[in-house]
């Protein structure tokens, strides 16, 4: 009987379960214990950065100044009840600057203004803000600007274009109507005191003008009516002129005479800019997530370079 040699059969490893690409929340844990110090350091480099950098910044400061834009024309002046006979006259009235109709766009025209380039332009100038606004090229000592040259001494425009970008701001509630003029900068007194003082001369520019465009109406009205012997045009014309006298009247005795001022601005007592405490907060957070991005491409170049190895153990030995 013939012996045959039984040779038994290699031995097989198990094949590995199909990977669904994901990650356990196991594996997850694992990995961020793994590089948690790495994360650590990386966090408190990084809020240390954002403390230092939010100490050594220039603080600004916030002032705000609530208002109420008003009307100060129309339906008061008593001309409601004579609109159908006015309608007559209402090239005349256009003329002289009276919206039978109602208020027109005061509140527009008024928020317009306390934004507008002619009136920053005017606060400037009066308040000689130049040097102030650009104290870095300006030498208190001499009364000079640093450099002597043309090209590098500020202008009203340049000014002014700081003023919308970066100082000034204008916010509308739509639902109550308020407005709040913010004004950001470095010293919480002139920013307070560049705040209400562009609401008074918005006032002031309004309400001189409001006289100058009633006068001018009173006069051309009172000419108009003696180049008349119609009564009822007569009648209509001094209508007008009555108008335009109560919104002299109006105009000359109201102090807030387009922007009621609801809360006026104070000096703040805390700077809005930067914020140490937050800047921290998000530095360490930054920092946090910086460390395991690190950990990630550090672990990631690890596995590569673990298979190309294990690649070139197999390749090296023999079939």
């Amino acid at each position: 009987m013939s012996t045959e040699l039984i040779q038994s059969p290699p031995h097989v490893m198990p094949s590995p379960e199909p990977h669904d690409g994901g990650v356990s929340l196991r594996e997850f844990l694992l990995f961020a214990w793994k590089y948690r110090w790495l994360a650590v350091v990386s966090g408190l480099i990084l809020a240390g950065g954002a403390l230092l950098a939010a100490v050594l910044i220039t603080p600004k400061y916030t002032a705000s100044v609530v208002l109420l834009p008003v009307s100060n024309r129309n339906s008061s002046l008593g001309l409601g009840g004579l609109a159908g006979g006015m309608s007559q006259l209402g090239g005349l009235a256009s003329l002289v600057g009276i919206n039978i109709g109602g208020t027109g766009g005061q509140r527009e025209e008024a928020l317009a203004t306390l934004q507008s380039r002619i009136l920053t332009d005017q606060y400037i100038v009066a308040h000689d803000l130049l040097p102030i606004l650009y104290s870095n090229k300006w030498n208190g000592k001499t009364h000079t600007w640093l450099g002597g040259r043309k090209a590098a001494v500020p202008t009203l425009w340049k000014a002014n274009r700081l003023f919308q970008k970066k100082i000034r701001t204008v916010e509308v509630n739509s639902k109550t109507g308020l407005v709040k003029l913010s004004i950001r900068w470095k010293n919480p007194d002139q920013a307070a005191q560049w705040a209400n003082g562009l609401v008074s001369l918005t006032n002031d520019y309004m309400r001189q003008r409001a006289i100058n465009e009633a006068e001018r109406s009173i006069a051309y009205l009172n000419e108009e009516s003696g180049d008349t012997n119609i009564v009822a045009v007569k009648n209509a014309i001094y209508t007008l002129m009555e108008a335009e006298i109560k919104n002299e009247m109006v105009a000359r005795s109201r102090k807030d005479f387009a922007l009621k001022v609801i809360d006026p601005a104070v000096p703040p007592e805390k700077q809005s800019f930067p914020r140490p405490l937050l800047w921290t907060f998000v530095g360490l957070l930054g920092g946090l997530f910086v460390g395991y991005v690190i950990a990630i491409i550090k672990a990631t170049f690890s596995d590569s370079s673990a298979n190309r190895r294990s690649e070139d153990r197999s390749a090296a030995q023999p079939s």
